[in-house]
Order: structure tokens, then sequence, then C-alpha cells
């Protein structure tokens, strides 16, 4: 019946977020790369495929950033920025996380420059202004 079919769903899911949520992210990519052999298809295609709304997007994020932390951060990066308004808070968190690292930072850099088509540094100047666009541009270009 459908209920039936609702709660074995729903068991699935269950142990999808307890093994995900409990492993390290030498573990996912190692799951990761078991998929891609088995079923032809990334981790993270058949999360977008059995998951959905907040759940879907929690494990992707999971993912990414276990399998591909730096284009996981370019991507992060325009995310803060796109669409009406930035959000200030995550671009900020964002780009001060990635900048700990000057070398990681420069690969986040030459990622989002290789997704996007454009510098990451562009990108904030056309987003933001005064001090605020002096400190963000600081934080990436030091």
């Amino acid at each position: 019946s459908n209920r039936d079919n609702r709660i074995k769903r729903r068991g699935r899911s269950d142990t999808v977020v307890r093994i995900l949520a409990g492993a390290s992210n030498a573990m996912i990519r190692a799951i990761d790369e078991q998929c891609q052999r088995r079923y032809m298809g990334s981790l993270d295609s058949i999360l977008k495929r059995e998951f959905s709304g907040h759940m879907e997007k929690t494990l992707r994020l999971m993912v990414a950033r276990a399998v591909n932390p730096v284009e996981a951060d370019a991507r992060a990066l325009e995310d803060s920025m796109k669409g009406l308004g930035t959000k200030d808070t995550l671009l900020i968190t964002r780009l001060v996380r990635c900048a700990w690292d000057r070398n990681y930072l420069a690969a986040v850099r030459t990622r989002y420059r290789g997704i996007f088509g454009r510098e990451l540094e562009q990108r904030i100047r056309g987003e933001t202004s005064g001090d605020y666009r002096r400190f963000l541009l600081a934080l990436v270009t030091r």
C-alpha cells in the first residue's frame, strides 16, 4: 500500500542520514566512488533524485564539501551574492573561512573563475560598496 511504501522510504532515508551524518569526509568520498562504480552516477545525483527540500540541500552540501570542498566554497560564495540583494553575513562568513589559508583561497578563486567565467573580485565589486567593499577585497586579495 501507499502507507507501507512511505514507511519503507522513510526507513531508507533515516539510514542514509545516519550514515552520512556519522561519516568522515574520507568515508563520504569512498561512498561517492562506490556509487560511481556501481550505479554509474554520483552520490550527489542519487541524493538529488531520492530527497527533496531542506533534507536534499543539506545532504548534498555535506557530500559536496567532502568530495570537492574548493568547488563547494566557490559555489557557496556565488550563492551568497546571487539573486536580489547580497546575503552579507553569509558572504563575510564564507570569505573569512576561505581566507584563513591563502593557498586554499587561491584555489577557490581559481575554481570560481572556472565555474562562473569571471573573477571573484569583479563579482564582489559589483555587489558591494564603500568600506565594506574594501574590507572584502582586502580579504580576497591579501
